[in-house]
């Protein structure tokens, strides 16, 4: 039987999204800041390689967590699998705060 989707659902999941792709957007626009604190070289070519590449890993894990939160939502249900997902990306976001830069 096929569940009704509600505007309420469309109206988060837009908001989901548009919230990734600016995260991306705004990662992308940081990359030369970023490359100058985290990967120090002389060649500025080198340090966005690095920063994109470091980034690309990323996309590579997503798989990965769609395999383990699509289990815990199948499981547990999707409240929880959320709860989690967005805990631990906040998380992560703000331990990126004090992560210290190449120089120190």
């Amino acid at each position: 039987m096929a569940q009704r989707v509600g505007p309420g659902l469309v109206a988060a999941v837009m908001a989901g999204t548009l919230l990734e792709w600016y995260d991306a957007f705004l990662f992308a626009v940081a990359a030369s800041y970023v490359g100058s604190a985290f990967f120090p070289s002389q060649n500025p070519l080198a340090q966005l390689a690095s920063v994109f590449l470091t980034f690309s890993l990323g996309f590579f894990a997503r798989p990965i967590g769609a395999l383990l939160f699509g289990y815990l939502g199948d499981r547990y249900g999707r409240r929880v699998a959320m709860f989690w997902t967005l805990t631990l990306a906040g998380l992560a976001t703000a331990l990126i705060g004090v992560v210290p830069n190449y120089s120190a």
